[in-house]
């Protein structure tokens, strides 16, 4: 989403205007053993991994901060007590294994199973539906944004409802002007802000990419159709390439939690015709994100300007790894997983390092740090720990399996950590593959 940042939220609603670039106040938001492992290939080689041992029981407490810019949303504060979100499929002799492959560690704690349940509690309580076939994703009661369409649209292709796949795009086309949708609206029919947000559209292309080798049928088409789009409208081309975070305003603005590298390989695969500029600009991010990030603890900022400087365009909470930033481990896991990309597993490698040292470890995280590591708010919830998750699985299967579990241990009620539970255990369960895989 554009025009603000993402921050804890105290009160049930707390509301901001999108356009124009104001700023905006965003709302914040068992015991189980898991299966065996499976069989993972790391920089080195082929890992075997053993069977898991139990978990611990669940039951953290979360206080869900959203991360759309200028909108408004619910949330507070949630008490985790083992709840729905929290699986408990895949015990021993169960027979389930993840079956992830590519670069990296699965983590054995993390199978198809728990990631179908974190999906089932995503679908049971968001996905709404609107006339003419379509279903559109609640942000809170009344809006939907273009972020969480995106994020409809993977999690629908890789458990495999194609109904509710096409409808979640038929809304999105619905609610476009220009090819690209309107990153906020009201109900099913109304957009009240129209300009778009680059992270939702390369989520729904990279769907339409999934849906093609999946379905076939014309996704393919519409695919290349958007990538050529968000190209022309959302990306600046030069002796360095950016993605802009929407098509207009905000131009000297960066979010590095858009950033995504992995789709930019496989776009360049699908749009030979532009895969030059999708190349380059997969590289260009990692001299983004290293500019941009602390040179200690690794973490990036919500917002940066084009020099990588922390905090952009007055928001709250700007210059602070939070509800924005916590996405960003996710997208480079994606492009280490899919990919082996040597960049990715340095920055992931810084992160872990400080996750493991100065953090505290993983069962400390918090959901909202100052760049040189300082704690500001303790909330334990998905958004955070499962994307550092993903970040572990550069580096060895036991880290893997330890991160994995503390993941899978979280319970979290809000909108914007439930979607990202669902997200992130897509990639750690071995479900999110790269285009034709």
């Amino acid at each position: 989403m554009v025009d603000g940042t993402a921050q804890p939220g105290t009160t049930a609603d707390e509301t901001g205007t999108g356009s124009g670039g104001s700023a905006a106040t965003q709302a914040g938001a068992g015991t189980s053993t898991p299966g065996a492992g499976t069989t993972a290939t790391g920089l080195g080689g082929t890992t075997s991994v053993g069977t898991a041992g139990s978990v611990g029981t669940a039951g953290s407490t979360s206080a869900a901060g959203s991360a759309s810019q200028g909108g408004a949303s619910s949330g507070g504060t949630s008490t985790g007590t083992g709840g729905t979100n929290v699986p408990i499929e895949g015990g021993t002799g169960s027979g389930e294994k993840n079956p992830g492959k590519g670069t990296g560690f699965f983590p054995a704690s993390i199978l198809p199973s728990h990631a179908k349940t974190a999906y089932t509690t995503w679908k049971t309580k968001y996905l709404k539906t609107c006339s003419g076939n379509r279903f559109r994703v609640a942000f809170n009661a009344d809006e939907t944004v273009s972020e969480g369409i995106g994020y409809g649209m993977l999690l629908t292709v890789a458990h495999g409802d194609r109904t509710e796949f096409d409808g979640l795009w038929a809304f999105y086309k619905s609610r476009s002007s220009g090819g690209l949708m309107g990153w906020k609206g009201s109900g099913c029919d109304s957009t009240s802000d129209p300009n778009s947000a680059s992270d939702g559209d390369l989520d729904a292309a990279m769907a339409l990419l999934q849906a093609a080798c999946k379905w076939g049928g014309n996704y393919l088409t519409e695919a290349t159709t958007l990538i050529a789009t968000i190209k022309s409208k959302e990306t600046i081309e030069g002796g360095e390439n950016y993605l802009k975070p929407a098509s207009t305003g905000l131009d000297s603005c960066q979010n590095p939690s858009y950033y995504a590298p992995a789709y930019y390989r496989a776009f360049a695969k699908k749009k030979p015709d532009q895969a030059a500029f999708w190349n380059k600009l997969a590289t260009d991010t990692y001299t983004q994100l290293g500019r941009a990030r602390n040179g200690s603890t690794g973490l990036v900022p919500n917002w940066s300007n084009m020099s990588g400087g922390a905090g952009c365009g007055g928001y709250a909470n700007a210059d602070r790894y939070g509800y924005d930033a916590a996405r960003t481990p996710w997208r480079v896991a994606t492009d280490y997983v899919w990919n082996g990309t040597p960049a990715a597993k340095d920055f992931l490698t810084k992160l872990v390092t400080w996750v493991d040292g100065p953090a505290g470890g993983i069962t400390a995280i918090g959901d909202m740090y100052t760049l040189s590591g300082t704690k500001e708010s303790p909330n334990h919830n998905s958004t955070f720990t499962g994307a550092f998750a993903l970040a572990a699985m550069s580096q060895t299967q036991a880290k893997a399996d330890v991160y994995g579990s503390a993941f899978r241990a979280i319970s979290d009620g809000t909108y914007y950590e439930e979607s990202l539970r669902a997200v992130y255990m897509l990639l750690a369960s071995g479900l999110f593959l790269n285009v034709c895989d």
